[in-house]
């Protein structure tokens, strides 16, 4: 599997959704072997689990959310 496929399908891999046995086995070989996949999982998991366990009473500025999509993009 690709980088490009790993990325594509790490949101689906972090939220155990709609990926094969077959799928999720070759995005975790391909994390055990590629450093930048890997960071970038690690940065998501991190990420995307703060989230679901904070209670956030307010949104988040937009200002923000560019950020973070920079940051994401230029892994």
């Amino acid at each position: 599997m690709s980088c490009q496929e790993v990325i594509n399908k790490l949101y689906f891999y972090l939220d155990g959704e709609v990926l094969t046995p077959q799928e999720r086995r070759e995005i975790e070989e391909h994390l055990d072997q590629c450093l930048k996949c890997n960071k970038y999982y690690q940065f998501e998991e991190k990420f995307w689990s703060f989230f679901r366990t904070s209670s956030l009473d307010f949104p988040l500025p937009e200002s923000l959310m560019n950020r973070v999509e920079t940051v994401f993009t230029n892994l």
